[in-house]
C-alpha cells in the first residue's frame, strides 16, 4: 500500500504491546471473577503450606529486572499449613506481594510476615508508600476503584486486584483490612 515507514516504529510498538498485556491482565482478572460468583468451585479445599506458597511467589517475583531494587524481608521462622481452595489463596497472595512491588516508594524495603495464630494464621505486607486517604480505604476493594483518577495505565492498575482479594478471603472466611502506617501501608488477613 506504499505505506512509509513509521519514524517512531520500535516506540510505538512497545507501547501497543504494554497496551496489550494490560488488556490480557484485566481480562484474566475479569475471568477470576466470574470464578469466585460459581460456588461450587470454591468447594476444592486442600490443606497445604502456606509458608512455602509464599516463598514461590516471592521467589518468583523478585526475579523480574524491574524489581531488583526491592529488597524483601520474609519474617517466617515456622511453618503455617491452612485448608483453603489452594488457587485463589495463590492469587490473593500474588495480588498482595504486586501491589507492595508497584506501589512501593523506591528501593524501600517490603516486609512480609507469616506465623500461626491459635488455630490460624496471620499474614501481612508493609511496603513504604504514600498514605492513603482513610476515606478511601474502604473504597479499594470495589470494582474498578482506583486511587489514581486520571486512567493513566503506567500510574495505576485495573482496580480489580483488591477486588478479587477481598472477594476470594470473604468466600473463604479469612479476615483482611489494608491499615496506614507511619512510613506506608500494611494489607493484612487472618484466619
Amino acid at each position: 500500500y506504499n505505506v512509509a515507514p513509521y519514524d517512531n516504529h520500535p516506540k510505538y510498538l512497545q507501547e501497543s504491546y504494554q497496551i496489550l498485556e494490560q488488556m490480557s491482565k484485566m481480562i484474566q482478572e475479569m475471568l477470576d471473577v466470574s470464578k469466585v460468583e460459581q460456588t461450587n468451585h470454591m468447594g476444592q479445599q486442600t490443606m497445604f503450606s502456606l509458608t512455602e506458597m509464599v516463598e514461590t511467589i516471592i521467589n518468583n517475583k523478585k526475579t523480574a529486572p524491574s524489581r531488583i531494587d526491592k529488597k524483601i524481608i520474609f519474617e517466617s521462622k515456622e511453618e503455617v499449613k491452612l485448608t483453603a481452595n489452594y488457587a485463589f489463596t495463590e492469587k490473593v497472595i500474588e495480588n498482595i506481594i504486586e501491589n507492595a512491588f508497584d506501589y512501593s516508594i523506591g528501593d524501600s524495603e517490603i516486609i512480609i510476615d507469616l506465623r500461626n495464630r491459635g488455630e490460624g494464621f496471620y499474614f501481612s505486607v508493609h511496603n513504604k508508600s504514600a498514605r492513603i486517604p482513610e476515606e478511601e480505604l474502604g473504597k479499594l476493594f470495589e470494582p474498578f476503584y482506583r486511587l489514581e483518577k486520571s486512567g493513566n495505565k503506567k500510574t495505576g492498575g485495573t482496580g480489580l486486584g483488591l477486588f478479587i482479594i477481598a472477594k476470594f478471603l470473604n468466600i473463604q472466611a479469612i479476615q483482611y483490612k489494608l491499615i496506614n502506617e507511619n512510613d506506608g501501608v500494611t494489607f493484612q488477613m487472618w484466619r
